[in-house]
């Protein structure tokens, strides 16, 4: 109230700024920076501070903030805050970021923090990765939101990802609307299936770029195709055994990604809700995605606008009758896919893989299984891939005749 007088303001009627409550919650007040001026005065002391949420508050900006987050800093309480939401304070800019940093940094910052909201603000480029080496660091979090921060214009993005999952406690992590290639996808999808990644909920809406598929040489070619950065995670997924939540949606996924979720994703043991609305599967990808969702533990599958969209662009892989003759190329995902599936085929008709792919234009790679029945081919040329496959008996009558390349 003395800052308020001195400065010709008029008090916001919060519980905090009253003292009735240790959470400053003025989420979509429309509050200015002379709103803010108070209660950064009265964090110099204050006890005890829970949680500060200052999400949707767009005309906020370092003039008020600033000084906010360095009093934070030099109060204890500061030690018992357990949540931070600056979610669409679109006006912070270089400064109130630096200071944010500091405090995750600091041994008496923000060591208790365990949701950390900063969706919407636009993070400087030089500042993101410093930004994510001190989220890697923090021992406490388990919430982490960075949807639309501009981290998939860094160049250095990959290395970015790579310090937040060096987090062991992060259990949700939102990159939503954030532009990411076929390096970072994949890069995610390894992060994710590391053994001490204990991730529950992950958030990657609209975060596919555009590109195309294939070598340098099919790209330059008339007949390449749109590529889905995406896919290149999707087929890590079978690894990430903690994940129980899942939202892809937005990602230009078809028919492909459909079903390479299928391959990925009907054995999963965790996960429990998937999120694929707006990607234009069509009635193609329908068919997988309902294959996966009939015989997986899914029990939330949310899939609006995106079965009566979509073009099927060449052969759709035809589960009910596989046999033919294929041209694989191992390097691209859905080609990958398409192997493995056909090798779950071998299985269900007791066939051994050298008895179902005949007349082969090159060896098909050697596997080594792990504790999950997952095999890793070994390294090629063309990379690195995991097959599902057990052993099988003699006998069966279907040949499956295919032609694999791998570049």
């Amino acid at each position: 109230m003395t800052a308020c007088e001195r400065g010709g303001i008029l008090p916001t009627p919060l519980d905090f700024i009253t003292g009735g409550s240790s959470t400053l919650d003025a989420a979509n007040w429309a509050l200015a920076d002379c709103d803010i001026i108070p209660v950064a005065t009265m964090f110099r002391s204050v006890p005890e501070v829970k949680e500060v949420d200052l999400s949707q508050n767009t005309l906020l900006t370092d003039k008020s903030l600033v000084p906010l987050l360095q009093k934070m800093k030099r109060n204890p309480a500061c030690a018992t805050l357990t949540r931070l939401s600056l979610r669409q304070c679109v006006r912070l800019r270089e400064k109130a970021i630096q200071e944010i940093i500091n405090l995750v940094e600091s041994s008496s910052g923000l060591s208790n923090l365990k949701i950390l909201d900063v969706s919407g603000i636009p993070f400087p480029v030089r500042l993101q990765l410093d930004f994510c080496l001190a989220l890697g660091e923090h021992s406490n979090l388990e919430n982490l939101h960075l949807a639309d921060v501009g981290l998939g214009s860094n160049p250095v993005a990959k290395q970015c990802l790579e310090a937040l999952f060096r987090c062991n406690t992060l259990l949700a992590l939102d990159l939503s609307w954030n532009a990411f290639g076929d390096e970072v996808f994949g890069a995610i999808g390894a992060y994710v299936s590391q053994p001490h990644v204990h991730l529950r909920s992950l958030s990657l809406s609209n975060c596919s770029s555009a590109g195309t598929e294939g070598t340098d040489q099919d790209r330059q070619s008339e007949q390449a195709k749109p590529f889905k950065p995406v896919n290149l995670m999707l087929e890590c997924l079978s690894k990430a055994k903690s994940l129980t939540y899942l939202d892809i949606s937005i990602n230009r996924l078809d028919l492909t990604g459909a079903l390479i979720l299928e391959d990925a994703l009907s054995r999963h043991r965790s996960l429990t809700e998937l999120d694929v609305s707006r990607n234009p599967f069509g009635s193609l990808g329908a068919h997988s995605l309902m294959r996966m969702y009939a015989v997986s533990r899914l029990e939330r599958l949310h899939c609006i606008e995106s079965f009566d969209v979509g073009n099927a662009r060449g052969e759709a892989f035809q589960v009910s009758n596989p046999e033919g003759v294929y041209a694989l190329n191992l390097s691209l995902p859905y080609h990958r896919s398409i192997l493995r599936m056909l090798l779950k085929y071998c299985k269900r008709l007791s066939l051994s893989p050298k008895q179902a792919f005949t007349d082969c234009s090159s060896n098909l790679p050697s596997f080594s299984e792990d504790e999950d029945g997952i095999f890793q081919a070994a390294q090629t040329p063309g990379g690195s891939w995991w097959f599902l496959v057990v052993p099988a008996q003699d006998g069966g009558h279907m040949i499956y005749y295919i032609i694999c390349t791998c570049i």
